[in-house]
C-alpha cells in the first residue's frame, strides 16, 4: 500500500470512503488476487463495488431493500440489454424513494478504475499467466457446436429435418501448403507435423 497518497486520490477510494465501504476497500487486493479463494476479474469487482454503492444509496434514502431487489435495479440501469422505458422505469422509481440516481450513475466505477487503485494505491499486480492455446481451441470448438446445435433446434422442423437426434461436429484444421495434408490444429500445437514436415501450415 502506497501510504503516501491517501486512498480518496483515486475514484475507488473516494466514492468507497463517501459511501463509508472502507472494509470493501482493503478486501480489493485479495479479492483479486484470489488470496482467500478464486481470482476476480476487475470487471467483477467495479460491478460488485457499484451494487454495494447502490445499496448504500438506497440505504441512506430509507429503503429496505429486499433480497436481490438491489441486483435487479442495478442491471435495470446498468444492463445494455435493458430497454430505454425500463431503464427511465428504475431510475424514477428510485428518485420517488429519495435515490439521486445521478449522482450514484456518477458514482459508479469502471474495471480500468478499479486497476489503476490495486496499481497505484495497494502496490498490487497480478502475474500473467500464459493461456495454453489448446485449450483455447478447445473451449471455441466446443462453443461453436453447442452455438450450431441451438441453432439446429430451434429452427427444426417436420417438413425440414426429418430425424430426431443428431451430432455436431467442429474440426478446425491446419494444411501443409506443400503436400496439402490436413492435422487437426491441437495436434500441430503438440508437436505434429504432416508426412513432408515441410512448413508453413495453413490454417482452415
Amino acid at each position: 500500500m502506497n501510504d503516501d497518497i491517501p486512498a480518496t486520490r483515486y475514484k475507488v477510494g473516494r466514492v468507497l470512503a463517501e459511501y463509508d465501504l472502507p472494509q470493501l476497500a482493503e478486501e480489493l487486493p485479495s479479492r483479486w488476487l484470489g488470496e482467500n479463494g478464486d481470482q476476480q476479474s476487475l470487471r467483477s469487482l467495479a460491478h460488485q463495488i457499484n451494487r454495494r454503492i447502490l445499496e448504500a444509496a438506497m440505504v441512506e434514502a430509507g429503503m429496505t431493500p429486499l433480497e436481490g431487489e438491489v441486483a435487479n435495479y442495478y442491471r435495470l440501469l446498468t444492463d445494455t440489454d435493458v430497454s430505454s422505458g425500463d431503464r427511465t422505469q428504475a431510475q424514477r422509481s428510485l428518485e420517488r424513494d429519495g435515490v439521486d440516481v445521478e449522482t450514484v450513475l456518477n458514482d459508479f466505477v469502471t474495471h480500468q478504475a478499479v486497476h489503476t487503485f490495486l496499481q497505484k494505491y495497494h502496490d498490487v499486480e497480478r502475474a500473467v499467466t500464459k493461456k495454453d492455446p489448446r485449450e483455447t481451441i478447445e473451449r471455441l470448438r466446443g462453443r461453436i457446436q453447442a452455438v450450431t446445435r441451438d441453432a439446429v433446434e430451434s429452427s427444426r422442423t417436420e417438413d425440414s429435418m426429418s430425424f430426431e437426434d443428431f451430432l455436431v461436429v467442429a474440426n478446425i484444421e491446419v494444411i501443409c501448403k506443400v503436400c496439402g495434408e490436413r492435422v487437426e490444429a491441437s495436434e500441430v500445437l503438440s508437436g505434429a507435423t504432416c508426412s513432408c514436415g515441410q512448413t508453413p501450415f495453413s490454417a482452415e
